[in-house]
């Protein structure tokens, strides 16, 4: 007869926002895949930012590709579900978790772009990722004018080709793009966020070069052997 798995449970806070946080969570002495299942508790989460949406992925994927059966639970609020399901953080799930609880009934109406979490493997996907917000962000010449959207794009698809050129991953990276509105001195501002997860080993490792598990945070960047987080101030 076989054994049942434990659970160890990772219980996200409502308010995560960066991806700084995923590197918080203690997996060290994390018992190994035969012995224990990893459960997502997301009952309580309610912000929904790229770093956060494509560093959890990319967590989760990560321990996945390490042989864990990883379960998810999503949030209680139904706001925060539809929410999740807008920027297509569930479908991403899907690709290698089981989902639990009351999946999102409907979308959210979003008035400021959004690319949805892309799954992609090859530089060919890398291409029809960046073609797609080129085109979904061409429509908002005020937002993103010609020059900065061809920035953006070429920032996206470097960062999606360096997951691809060295993760080693079956699994694939993970991409979000979206604009939100954040206070900034106190006038609202957009900001432009473009978030991309390699859940493989990194370039680091696949280069051979020390991976210390510390994330670099700069105003415009915030990067760490998982993830890849740009944030542009339009």
């Amino acid at each position: 007869m076989t054994r049942p798995l434990l659970p160890f449970t990772v219980r996200v806070p409502s308010r995560i926002r960066a991806v700084a946080v995923c590197r918080t969570w203690d997996f060290e002495h994390l018992p190994g895949p035969d012995e224990c299942e990893v459960v997502l508790d997301l009952h309580s989460w309610m912000t929904v930012t790229a770093s956060a949406v494509v560093g959890i992925i990319t967590t989760m994927a990560h321990l996945c590709q390490r042989g864990y059966v990883v379960r998810v639970t999503v949030p209680d609020s139904d706001y925060a579900r539809r929410m999740l399901a807008t920027v297509g953080f569930v479908e991403a799930l899907e690709t290698f978790a089981d989902i639990t609880g009351s999946k999102p009934t409907g979308t959210i109406r979003r008035v400021l772009p959004v690319v949805k979490v892309m799954n992609f493997k090859t530089e060919t996907d890398v291409e029809r990722m960046t073609n797609e917000m080129a085109e979904m962000f061409g429509a908002h010449h005020s937002l993103l004018p010609g020059a900065l959207l061809q920035d953006a794009t070429t920032a996206l698809a470097e960062a999606a080709n360096n997951a691809v050129q060295h993760s080693a991953c079956p699994v694939g990276g993970f991409a979000l793009v979206q604009v939100r509105r954040l206070s900034v001195g106190g006038s609202r501002r957009h900001f432009l966020e473009i978030a991309v997860g390699d859940p493989g080993q990194g370039i680091a490792a696949s280069l051979g070069l020390p991976d210390d598990g510390r994330s670099e945070e700069h105003t415009s960047e915030l990067q760490s052997r998982l993830h890849l987080v740009c944030r542009l101030l339009l």
